[in-house]
């Protein structure tokens, strides 16, 4: 056997023992607020209607915990027109995949037509999701 040969092979059987006693939990982005197979500490999923917005300064217990966005978009002239209302709750639906039982620093948008948009009329709002801690 070879030098080489056996460092490859030292290398495979000590990353095999390293790996048998770690405890690893990894999450894909796309489940946020899902529980993480082997952790404690994912976030619960809160009901979006329960997500209060904060106007005003930020208290001084509050927990920042992601940026969020909610759009609403016309694709078609027979829908209704884009509103803040709809846009509002989807940025709702989005903190609550955070676990957020607030978001504040709401600011939306009514964005203009251009030539390569898919909407007629198009509302975005953004924002910062926390918690008040208690």
């Amino acid at each position: 056997m070879t030098k080489k040969l056996k460092i490859i092979m030292l290398t495979a059987v000590l990353s095999v023992f390293t790996v048998g006693c770690a405890d690893i939990s990894w999450q894909s982005p796309f489940d946020v607020g899902k529980p993480v197979a082997g952790g404690n500490n994912s976030p619960a999923v809160t009901d979006p209607d329960d997500i209060d917005v904060i106007e005003g300064s930020v208290p001084s217990n509050y927990r920042i915990l992601s940026v969020v966005t909610g759009d609403s978009c016309q694709t078609r002239l027979d829908q209704p027109a884009a509103s803040k209302q709809q846009a509002l709750q989807f940025l709702r639906e989005d903190a609550a995949r955070f676990g957020a039982d607030s978001v504040l620093q709401l600011q939306c948008y009514q964005l203009p037509k251009t030539a390569d948009s898919r909407c007629y009329t198009q509302v975005s709002c953004f924002a910062k999701a926390g918690t008040t801690a208690r």
